[in-house]
């Protein structure tokens, strides 16, 4: 399995989740895995499990997520970091639109890691690796994902 230089996300089949691990902890990634988020409060609940936050989230919005998981990311000592977020759909299906403010999140907390702390930070989208190509609300999805970051 080779991972594309500056990709920021990748969708594959769960199959392939296991042989992504092994290449990501090859190339020296520090990996943080997402699962079993379907709502906003469980994307809120996942990261605050399993992703460095600094300061810790009591209470806020994206911008204090997004402000959080940059300094607890720039806090760590690795240099190169991973989130494999597993059935992402799962969010998109039942909130499209937080769905598409949590990528916005990671894809602005990717830029900052580069620009302000030279670390680079790639989020990897799992599932069964068909999803995000055939699915009917795609389209929408990044068209929505599109009108969000051109309006910042």
């Amino acid at each position: 399995m080779t991972l594309e230089e500056g990709s920021w996300a990748c969708h594959l089949p769960e199959e392939r989740l296991d042989a992504l691990h092994r290449q990501l902890v090859k190339e020296e990634f520090c990996v943080f895995r997402l699962d079993s988020i379907a709502s906003n409060a469980d994307f809120v609940r996942v990261i605050k499990e399993h992703l460095p936050l600094n300061p810790p989230i009591v209470f806020g919005g994206w911008e204090a997520i997004k402000d959080s998981l940059f300094n607890g990311i720039a806090d760590l000592s690795e240099r190169k970091i991973a989130i494999v977020w597993k059935d992402a759909h799962k969010l998109m299906d039942a909130e499209d639109e937080e769905f598409a403010t949590a990528i916005i999140v990671l894809i602005n907390v990717m830029e900052d890691l580069k620009t302000e702390c030279e670390k680079t930070l790639r989020a990897y989208l799992v599932d069964d690796g068909m999803y995000f190509n055939t699915h009917q609300r795609n389209r929408a999805y990044f068209e929505k994902l599109h009108e969000l970051e051109t309006e910042k």
